[in-house]
């Protein structure tokens, strides 16, 4: 089995593994580009040679909460995590 990335006008759609046979094929206007380092994800951007992490853009948060984000996962609290999680809920409702 392989990892392949399927891709549509440059971005991943989904990654699958497959062994290449029973005469499967992508969905029409999509691709499939061979991911053997496992790196494609979707959502991913793939530019004919190489996939690109596009990075998720979080809502605006005052500067407490962007404080938080910033620390390494080890060194926040649990309040702090409340906190966050509160705050970015309430941007999203």
């Amino acid at each position: 089995m392989a990892r392949w990335a399927v891709i549509r006008n440059g971005v991943v759609e989904n990654v699958i593994e497959w062994d290449g046979g029973d005469g499967w094929e992508p969905p029409e206007g999509a691709k499939l580009v061979e991911d053997a380092m496992g790196v494609a994800g979707p959502g991913d951007l793939h530019d004919g040679k190489d996939f690109t992490r596009v990075k998720a853009e979080l809502p605006a948060v005052d500067a407490e909460v962007k404080a938080i984000l910033e620390k390494d996962d080890k060194d926040v609290t649990v309040d702090e995590l409340k906190t966050v999680t509160l705050a970015l809920a309430r941007k999203a409702f």
